[in-house]
């Protein structure tokens, strides 16, 4: 404490005596401090501040707009394809308008459209010209398989996913996903089914082309797991149909217990008809088996088809999905519209999650459950549906019933 005191330079602490003097006092102070002790501050205790003008305070700020997901819709709109495209536009709109898109932005684009010196565009023109107004997120389409092969380079470079119409497999692949009914698991299944039921030799009827060389494949491959089941002859035929019915003049039905017929519309009517002809066919009645294609009112009703077994993938959604379209548009849904709205359906899922790449919420692990029934896109960009396999009933009321065990 001296050494302190000698630190303060003042007269009264000059001398001894003073010196003294200011121990004493210094003394006297800190007892009165240690008798006195202040009380503790509270909140009670402190003064209210005065302020002469209010606080300012930021206004809270409004949580940014997601940016606009901008979809590509590729689809043949006029030309011969005109009446597909349509089918699959008005499916995606049935989407979009009813049950709502939010930040979903959705550009129809005609992939037939014509250019003044009325020559086609196609598919890859329609995208560039789309592409350079417009940022895409994600492309819908196109329908045709060409088509898809023909954008997929220019789509990898721009780094944009396609969920393509076509149901060919060799379009998948490279950030291409098929959203088409696939042949090959259509044909796996019956035959399944019809292997199981004791059926074992088996003709085709396919057209020319890549699409028939996947059904014949796919026979093949599911005839495999029965060492007593045959694919007796295959018959090929033009696919625009000029030489059909000289080709069907070489069928031979003998032993024949099942008919594959992957085609639909009036040419499966015309290979009916005119297998109908032959008086074995009415002796051995072959069991009739198609695709997903037989799947449309007028060939349910049709008696020559009674008993045929076909594949697909009917769910209840189905009959919601016609109701809603029959109301908006005055007719039947054919059955590819409802790839539309399931396209668009994924398409509004994957815009909600911006935070994820796209190809990334397409192949999230629980996949989406749509017009179709339950479906998953694979890495490869292959599509995985539930099929079953149904029998032709005109007297029932929605013409078909399920044969294969509904567990499967």
């Amino acid at each position: 404490m001296i050494h302190f005191l000698n630190k303060i330079k003042h007269p009264l602490f000059s001398s001894k005596k003073g010196l003294l003097l200011g121990i004493g006092l210094v003394c006297f102070l800190l007892n009165g401090c240690a008798e006195k002790p202040h009380p503790p501050i509270t909140i009670e205790t402190l003064p209210a501040p005065i302020l002469e003008t209010p606080l300012l305070t930021e206004a809270p700020k409004e949580p940014p707009l997601p940016a606009v997901f901008k979809v590509a819709l590729l689809l043949p709109l006029t030309g011969e394809k005109q009446a597909l495209g349509e089918a699959l536009l008005k499916g995606a709109e049935l989407r979009f308008f009813n049950q709502g898109a939010p930040f979903l932005e959705l550009l129809p684009t005609d992939t037939q459209a014509k250019e003044p010196n009325e020559k086609e565009i196609g598919a890859l023109k329609a995208l560039s010209n789309l592409l350079e107004s417009n940022d895409i997120d994600l492309i819908l389409g196109p329908l045709m398989a060409d088509d898809v092969a023909a954008i997929t380079p220019l789509a990898w470079e721009k780094g944009i996913p396609i969920i393509s119409f076509s149901n060919m497999s060799q379009v998948a692949g490279d950030n291409v996903f098929i959203m088409g009914f696939s042949p090959e698991d259509q044909i796996k299944k019956v035959i399944e089914y019809a292997l199981s039921q004791n059926i074992t030799q088996f003709l085709a009827i396919v057209p020319l082309g890549e699409y028939g060389r996947l059904v014949v494949q796919s026979l093949r491959q599911g005839l495999y797991a029965s060492s007593s089941a045959k694919l007796k002859d295959v018959v090929y035929y033009d696919p625009n149909g000029i030489d059909l019915d000289e080709k069907l003049k070489t069928i031979n039905l003998t032993d024949i217990q099942a008919i594959v017929i992957p085609e639909g519309g009036t040419r499966l009517l015309q290979i009916v008809e005119f297998l109908t002809q032959d008086p074995l066919y009415q002796t051995i009645k072959p069991r009739l088996i198609g695709s997903g294609q037989w799947d449309e009112p007028s060939i349910f009703q049709n008696q020559l088809l009674q008993g045929a077994w076909f594949a697909g993938t009917r769910s209840p959604q189905w009959e919601s999905f016609s109701k809603a379209y029959q109301t908006a548009y005055g007719s039947e849904p054919p059955r590819l519209s409802s790839l539309g709205y399931d396209a668009l359906m994924v398409a509004a899922a994957v815009a909600s999650q911006p935070q994820k790449a796209v190809s990334q919420s397409l192949m999230r692990l629980q996949g989406f459950e749509g017009v179709e029934g339950r479906f998953s896109f694979t890495p490869q960009g292959n599509i995985l549906r539930e099929w079953h396999v149904f029998e032709i009933d005109s007297r029932l009321p929605h013409f078909y019933k399920q044969v294969d065990p509904k567990n499967t």
